[in-house]
């Protein structure tokens, strides 16, 4: 056990998704049904995994007329470097978010220094939820 922790929940996060995982007495829970691999009935021990659209590059979108913040699941993936604010693109992603509410040492933070706190504990606060319906 490389955290010395028998029972963990454990969070991939990517740039488009956010994979999650259970340890349980040291080993991954397992799916207690056939997988389906490629269309492929398989007969498999493979690890229970939940996959959700989640990522670094998540897209935040915000419709100020319903008052609504819309994250992913279109991301801006492996083009995070140039087209998130941070990074001086255009694009409002969960790296920027991140970036201004936790003082991230990444990017320009001067292109996010319009995030108010309040607005970047809204996006904190749905992404937590989407997290949590997912497990």
């Amino acid at each position: 056990l490389l955290t010395g922790f028998k029972d963990a929940i454990v969070a991939d996060i990517g740039g488009t998704t956010t994979d999650v995982g259970v340890i349980i007495n040291g080993f991954p829970r397992l799916k207690n049904m056939e997988a389906i691999i490629g269309g492929v009935r398989t007969n498999f021990n493979i690890p229970d995994t939940i996959s959700i659209g989640l990522g670094g590059g998540s897209r935040i979108d915000v419709d100020d007329n319903a008052n609504k913040i819309s994250i992913g699941p279109l991301s801006v993936g492996y083009e995070l470097a140039t087209k998130s604010k941070i990074f001086g693109g255009d694009v409002l992603t969960a790296t920027d978010v991140a970036t201004k509410l936790y003082d991230l040492d990444l990017g320009d933070k001067n292109h996010v220094s319009d995030l108010s706190e309040n607005f970047c504990n809204s996006v904190k606060a749905k992404l937590e939820c989407m997290l949590y319906r997912a497990t």
